[in-house]
């Protein structure tokens, strides 16, 4: 078997100190976890290092029904989203060594979408440990990658993926990066809650890595697996398949409610360097090729140009922005063309992140713009942003008379509407957005107040906001009206709709107007993805539209 070793890393921007500006020391046994295992690699990397390494991301693009592969041979992203434009990653990905992997996929017949993504901004679930794992290779250059999006798999399939790598050929060195987070609700005060189910899930993960067998979790029921809110599953078990021996687990915690592991499996090729790479663990730990542990900036990339981003392929098939559709369509996706569901049957009440109530973080780094109705100075984001001030600066929870104050108008609080709650930094950067598609709350009033607090301190992507980022951020309210269900012919429009996907009591949402989402065809893609839907067939399809409020500035005009 040509894999040297196989890693278990988790993918929260908040540990890259870039990001997390001193909140990351809150995750210290995660870092140290890093630490004592990137020392582990850099000390076997040293001796015998892998010529190729597979990343496996929940947060790559997702494929129906099997594998996403990156076909992209020259690779960046950057932490732009997280306003560290100026922390990435680059690395090749040759055609050669993709297709390594493909004819292993064909003969296991396991299926996969390969399509080219040389940005992969949108992929933190790869850049964070690959920012890790860097400085642990010869010259701190990454060997070439291949990212691949496991959340298409079945559990069954991720186990079988794992299998059909050991069968690798070849004399090439490769490594696995299994990245992943675990359970997303483990306390009540995180940005999901908390299930019971969460803690179960881990103890099963972590009981599963260190006896080098899926059992724990495959014993698990699919409620169980749903209730924890995970996305690292997949990745788990083709680690474990591919490893079929215990694998080392060097720290496990769960701060901010999410499970976060880091785990190093070595292959028989590295067993012979195992001893050594302990040993000198100590000193690699000290050496620059670790200082990933802390980590610092090896080499610095510039934020992705949008014209990186080249049209998939499969657009060209795509109908165009606007175009009425009665059959939405999966790019890239090996399913049967999905129906739009034209049944009006009771909204489900289960959200894409949290089951007790609808209220999901927006996972695109950007928020409708200009094409959604807009009206600028306007109550509802000063609300929001007294609501902030209040709560990062110790004062009291708005009362009665800062309505008043706000707006002469009391029906402009007593409607019951969803609404999303989006700050920003001055250069545009997303530093958080929480929501909610359906009320749960006794007043608009209540629901941004709730959600504005969600957005500045629950977002789980980034460290809750400090007092002193006050007057660097812009803030706005997006008010949904009631969504509708796509019927045939009915005109679906990514720049003007946002879009609901749900099937099987589960809801994805996407707003309207993102950055790159650009066709009907990928709007209901990632709305499906995000609620964990594989197949579009069958599922019921709404539409909304949105209405954007800014806070009185004179930057409110240029968004």
């Amino acid at each position: 078997m040509p894999f040297i070793w196989a890693a278990l890393m988790p993918h929260p921007p908040v540990l890259l100190p870039e990001v997390g500006r001193g909140r990351e020391k809150e995750a210290g046994p995660s870092l140290d976890g890093a630490r004592r295992l990137c020392a582990r690699l850099a000390a076997l990397n040293a001796e015998n290092p892998p010529e190729a390494l597979l990343v496996l991301s929940p947060h790559a693009p997702h494929a129906a029904g099997g594998l996403f592969l990156n076909s992209a041979e020259n690779v960046r992203g950057s932490m732009a989203r997280f306003g560290a434009p100026a922390t990435g990653v680059s690395f090749q990905s040759p055609a050669g060594i993709l297709d390594e992997i493909i004819d292993v996929l064909q003969k296991a017949g396991l299926p996969y979408t390969r399509r080219e993504m040389p940005d992969i901004t949108q992929d933190h679930g790869s850049i964070v440990p690959l920012r890790f794992l860097a400085p642990t290779f010869p010259e701190g250059k990454l060997p070439p990658v291949i990212e691949a999006g496991p959340s298409g798999l079945r559990q069954e399939q991720a186990l079988a993926l794992g299998d059909a790598l050991r069968e690798l050929s070849g004399k090439r060195r490769w490594a696995l990066l299994a990245s992943g987070d675990l359970s997303h609700r483990l306390k009540a005060d995180g940005p999901y809650g908390f299930n019971p189910a969460g803690p179960v899930f881990d103890a099963a993960v972590v009981e599963a890595l260190k006896a080098g067998d899926p059992s724990p979790l495959s014993s698990l029921g699919q409620k169980t697996v749903a209730d924890a809110g995970e996305c690292g599953l997949r990745p788990v078990l083709c680690l474990l398949r591919l490893a079929r021996a215990p694998v080392e687990v060097f720290s496990y915690e769960g701060p901010f409610g999410i499970g976060y592991c880091n785990a190093l499996w070595v292959g028989d090729k590295g067993e012979s360097l195992s001893k050594a790479a302990s040993s000198s663990a100590k000193a690699a730990a000290a050496s620059p090729a670790t200082q990933a542990a802390k980590p610092r900036m090896t080499f610095k990339i510039n934020p992705p140009e949008k014209s990186a981003h080249k049209p998939d392929k499969e657009k060209k098939s795509s109908p165009a922005s606007g175009a009425r559709v009665s059959v939405p369509k999966v790019s890239g996706a090996k399913v049967s063309a999905p129906k739009v569901s034209v049944a009006r049957v009771s909204v489900p009440k289960v959200s894409v992140q949290d089951a007790s109530a609808p209220k999901v973080s927006v996972q695109d780094a950007s928020v409708p713009e200009a094409s959604v109705p807009n009206a600028f100075e306007h109550p509802y984001a000063r609300l929001a942003r007294t609501v902030i001030t209040s709560l990062l600066t110790g004062k009291g929870v708005p009362g009665a008379e800062m309505l008043r104050a706000l707006s002469s108008n009391p029906e402009i609080w007593s409607d019951r509407k969803g609404c999303f709650v989006s700050i920003k930094t001055k250069t545009g950067a997303l530093r958080g957005c929480i929501g909610t598609f359906l009320p749960t709350q006794p007043s608009l009033q209540q629901e941004i107040m709730a959600n504005a607090v969600s957005a500045s301190v629950r977002d789980p992507r980034f460290p809750p906001m400090r007092a002193d980022e006050l007057d660097n951020v812009r803030i706005s309210v997006d008010v949904l009206e009631a969504p509708e269900v796509v019927e045939e012919g009915m005109k679906l429009d990514p720049k003007a709709y946002g879009v609901i996907v749900s099937k099987e009591g589960r809801r994805g949402l996407l707003l309207p107007d993102l950055a790159g989402v650009d066709t009907v065809e990928k709007q209901l893609l990632i709305a499906a993805q995000k609620a964990g839907i594989r197949d579009l067939q069958g599922a019921r399809i709404e539409r909304f539209r949105v209405r954007r409020y800014f806070e009185d500035s004179p930057e409110a005009g240029k968004r």
